[in-house]
């Protein structure tokens, strides 16, 4: 086959992967937004949340250029074996779809065809993570993280824009002034939980942090001729990586800061405190540990006085506060897998049964409030997959804590770390943007290694 035809293709292809993390992001954007946005109609199925997203359309792409570019020669498999737990726990969450579409109750109101939210919130992503686990080289793997994290420092600058100026559509900030923007009510252009900010970033802080920890340990190395050190000697052994990872480190902390995620701080400060640990000798250890718990402290300080602050403690304002919602959760949870422990609940359909049997609360709950899922990562999974597709989730993850084994060279597993940590609890993973990060992180779990520019210390 002719060598141009073949670059060509795989170029394409390997194009495609770039622009993903962008799609991931347009997507949302197109769902929250499309009560502005022209032909909305051709992109809806029958239920009210069946929706076919930018992201959906791209691997369709994909997926079709694939298979022309495989069987015509011009793409190649790599040679990563699939890991037996990993595909064991795929093949389990597909079973546990299939059960769920065949078996699953209906619960009034329906709020999106089974066959459609699986295919969004699991078929899609997960065929999505295994082109990459199988098809990209180690090279375009390293391309495609920076995507990532550039795409979104991209986001960040926006969400800043409006948090700050308020130039876009939909609201500034919500009624605490977290940071929240672009997830808003397609219909009212009201807010959404700012969590789901900081589900879609928080793993690119934790990958860029990393990152930029090691290669600043290594231009530090680099930059001592035996005992001498110098800063004028460090700045010029700081590589060119190096201020492209500070970019993003800055741009999203920030947007964490003023979205006010408690969970996520927590998980991205255990995460950080897990790598740290693993990578500097005890000493060391200490000494940056206490500088993560000071910097802790100073946001802290400065979140005291926000109604956020007040409203969770309840110091000033009289809410509900998050810690009392979910109590509530976690009681209706309780009495979910009491009464539906091998299938669950069923494919989106949490909220419609909490409303149908909230009574068991023993009080009034605000029908404005029923919450969408189970504010638990793995009790979301096992009440809409059932027990089977929890199992399979479960094997996914260890699968990839075990290979990885907190490698310092592999900043994903970290990523994953603060991501289970912050899915104990809230609900990480259900929106199709969310769904992709979470696959796109476990896949660099698997297979992603970071380069020392000299040998590891």
């Amino acid at each position: 086959m002719n060598n141009t035809f073949k670059k060509t293709v795989s170029r394409l292809y390997t194009g495609l992967f770039l622009i993903s993390p962008l799609c991931f992001v347009l997507g949302m954007i197109q769902t929250n937004f499309q009560k502005l946005l022209p032909y909305q109609e051709f992109f809806h199925g029958k239920r009210f949340f069946d929706f076919y997203t930018i992201s959906d359309l791209l691997l369709i792409v994909i997926f079709a250029l694939f298979l022309f570019g495989f069987f015509t020669g011009a793409l190649e498999l790599q040679k990563r074996p699939l890991k037996f737990w990993l595909g064991a726990g795929i093949f389990l969450i597909f079973v546990a779809g299939a059960m769920q579409i065949l078996f699953q109750k209906t619960y009034d109101p329906i709020l999106s065809s089974p066959v459609e939210y699986f295919r969004s919130m699991f078929i899609f992503p997960i065929f999505y993570a295994l082109l990459v686990y199988k098809t990209l080289s180690d090279k375009a793997l390293k391309w495609l993280m920076y995507a990532y994290i550039s795409t979104i420092s991209l986001f960040c600058i926006f969400a800043l824009t409006q948090y700050f100026w308020g130039v876009f559509s939909g609201v500034q900030y919500d009624f605490t002034q977290r940071l929240v923007w672009p997830y808003i009510d397609f219909l009212t252009l009201k807010w959404q939980s700012a969590n789901w900010v900081t589900f879609l970033i928080a793993p690119a802080f934790v990958i860029s942090f990393i990152k930029l920890f090691n290669l600043t340990r290594d231009s530090i190395r680099a930059s001592k001729p035996g005992l001498s050190f110098g800063i004028k000697s460090f700045v010029i052994h700081l590589s060119f990586g190096f201020w492209i990872l500070l970019f993003p480190v800055v741009l999203i902390g920030l947007v964490l800061y003023f979205a006010q995620s408690y969970g996520s701080y927590m998980g991205i400060a255990l995460a950080l405190t897990l790598f740290l640990f693993r990578s500097l000798k005890l000493k060391h250890f200490l000494i940056a540990f206490l500088v993560l718990a000071i910097a802790g402290s100073g946001v802290f300080l400065l979140q005291r006085n926000s109604a956020k602050y007040k409203i969770w403690t309840g110091e000033k304002y009289r809410y509900a506060t998050s810690v009392q919602d979910r109590k509530d959760i976690y009681r209706m949870n309780l009495y979910m897998l009491e009464n539906n422990p091998i299938l669950g609940v069923g494919l989106n359909q949490y909220q419609s049964y909490f409303a149908l049997n909230k009574d068991v609360l023993g009080h009034e709950y605000n029908e404005l409030n029923i919450p969408p899922h189970a504010h638990n990562f793995f009790l979301s999974m096992w009440l809409a997959l059932g027990l089977v597709g929890l199992i399979g989730i479960l094997l996914i993850i260890l699968n990839a804590f075990f290979h990885a084994k907190f490698s310092v060279l592999n900043p994903a597993i970290f990523a994953l770390v603060a991501i289970m940590i912050h899915g104990i609890v809230d609900s990480y993973y259900w929106k199709p943007e969310i769904a992709y990060t979470v696959w796109l992180i476990i896949v660099f779990s698997c297979i992603y290694q970071q380069k020392w520019t000299k040998s590891q210390y």
